[in-house]
C-alpha cells in the first residue's frame, strides 16, 4: 500500500506535519487569551462575528463531525484490512463485527483516568510498531538490504487519494486539541 506512495508523499507528510503544528501552537495562544474558547467552531465564531461567524461555525461544527465520522469508518477499514491480512479464515463482515464491537465501547467513556489508562495502550502498541517496523527494516523480505524499487508518483489518482488518506488519518487527533487543553488543567485528575 505504502511502497505505492511514491517520493511525492514525503513532501506532503512534512507539509501535514508542519500544518499540524503550526494550527496547533495558534490554536494554544488563542485559547490562553481567550478562556470562552472551547473549539475550532468557537474559533470561527469569534474571527467572523455577527450573522456570518454563526454560519461559518455551524459550517465548522458540521464538518468536523463529518470528519471524525469518516476516520472512525476509514480506520476501521485499516484495522479490517490488517486483520485480514494476519486471520484468513474470517470473513471480511465477521472481522467487521469483531473490529465495531472492540472499538465502540471506548466511544463512551468520559473518565479521563480510564481514557488516561488506556492511552497507555496505544503507545504500548506504538513502540510494538515502531520495533517491527525497525526490525522488517533490517530483517524482513523488503529491508535495507533487498530494496524495493520505488516510483516518485503513485501509479494512479486513486491510489493517490487512498494513501493521502491513510496519511491524514495520522493528524486526526489534531481536532481533540481544545479538549486536552482545557483537561489538563487538572492534572490531579490524572
Amino acid at each position: 500500500f505504502f511502497s505505492q506512495a511514491g517520493w511525492l508523499m514525503v513532501p506532503l507528510l512534512i507539509l501535514s506535519s508542519l500544518a499540524s503544528w503550526v494550527t496547533g501552537r495558534m490554536l494554544g495562544t488563542m485559547m490562553k487569551h481567550n478562556p470562552r474558547i472551547n473549539c475550532y467552531a468557537d474559533i470561527c465564531f469569534y474571527a467572523f462575528s455577527g450573522r456570518f461567524g454563526v454560519i461559518a461555525a455551524t459550517f465548522v461544527r458540521v464538518f468536523q463531525i463529518t470528519e471524525l465520522f469518516t476516520y472512525f469508518a476509514y480506520g476501521i477499514v485499516l484495522q479490517r484490512d490488517m486483520i485480514g491480512d494476519l486471520v484468513d479464515h474470517l470473513s471480511q463482515e465477521q472481522i467487521y463485527i469483531i473490529i465495531i464491537l472492540a472499538s465502540l465501547p471506548f466511544v463512551f467513556l468520559t473518565s479521563y483516568k480510564a481514557l488516561s489508562m488506556l492511552s497507555t495502550v496505544g503507545v504500548v502498541a506504538f513502540c510494538s510498531t515502531v520495533g517491527l517496523v525497525f526490525q522488517r527494516t533490517l530483517y524482513g523480505d523488503v529491508s535495507i538490504w533487498n530494496p524495493q524499487p520505488t516510483e516518485l508518483m503513485p501509479p494512479d489518482i486513486g491510489t493517490f487519494f487512498r494513501i493521502l488518506g491513510s496519511v491524514m488519518l495520522l493528524f486526526a487527533g489534531h481536532a481533540v486539541y481544545p479538549s486536552l487543553y482545557y483537561s489538563l488543567a487538572n492534572k490531579e485528575d490524572y
